[in-house]
């Protein structure tokens, strides 16, 4: 009994939409941690004050907020796979820019940026996730989104700081942006 729920819940990993979902997520939340991990980092290598850095991860967290208000007629106007995918390349495109941003006006501005185009994933990927389950099964669908996001919450510092430690902060960011915009490009989804 117990191995047949195990292999009913992998099952969702087989429809098209949902994994498609799944890695969606995956590069959301990668690029979620690394901003909320590395900004921190940068800032101080760059010797911005602690208040300075705050007034940056708040200007990300303000218009992650901010996008979630706009979200709706944008998200009634746009195909919600065209907005998550246009949403993290975006991010990612700037993320590769942050390493040569030296200017705190120019960290605030794209740490908005940045905020406000993850700030639009999240929902979207819920919306796309209740649209793609098997009837009753969004629960299990849910489920399987949390342990992805539970695990890159946990692992994505532990990766970032080491790889930090061993090539340095830019090379970091500029491979995320890589992974970011070229999954983003990669993935195909569909039912």
């Amino acid at each position: 009994q117990q191995g047949r729920g195990a292999t009913r819940t992998l099952d969702l990993l087989s429809n098209r939409g949902l994994a498609a979902i799944y890695i969606f997520t995956s590069i959301h939340v990668m690029s979620w941690e690394l901003f909320s991990f590395l900004m921190p980092v940068h800032g101080s290598n760059i010797g911005l004050s602690a208040s300075v850095i705050g007034v940056i991860m708040g200007a990300f967290s303000a218009a992650s907020f901010t996008m979630r208000v706009l979200l709706p007629p944008l998200a009634k106007r746009f195909d919600h796979w065209f907005l998550i995918r246009g949403m993290l390349i975006i991010a990612g495109i700037l993320f590769a820019a942050i390493p040569i941003a030296g200017h705190t006006l120019v960290l605030v501005l794209l740490s908005a940026f940045i905020g406000g185009c993850l700030g639009a994933a999240q929902p979207l990927t819920m919306t796309l996730i209740h649209d793609n389950s098997p009837p009753g099964r969004i629960g299990e669908s849910l489920g399987i989104r949390t342990t992805v996001v539970c695990s890159f919450q946990f692992a994505m510092p532990l990766v970032f700081g080491g790889l930090g430690s061993l090539l340095g902060l830019a090379p970091v960011f500029w491979l995320s942006a890589v992974v970011i915009c070229g999954g983003m490009v990669a993935i195909r989804p569909g039912k």
